[in-house]
């Protein structure tokens, strides 16, 4: 998937984890990266299903 960004950031990552420590990981290794001055994450939490 790719789409235009424009304002204050320079490129949006859509990733799914399967665990927090999965993203903790992903989000060290981008940050290392050279040019990567700063990260910015959201998390999205799925509604609950009725029942559960």
């Amino acid at each position: 998937m790719a789409h235009a960004v424009t304002g204050q950031f320079d490129m949006v990552a859509y990733a799914e984890f399967i665990n927090i420590d999965a993203l903790r990981r992903m989000i060290d290794t981008l940050g290392s990266l050279e040019g990567v001055q700063r990260t910015q994450t959201a998390v999205a939490i799925p509604p609950r299903l009725e029942g559960q």
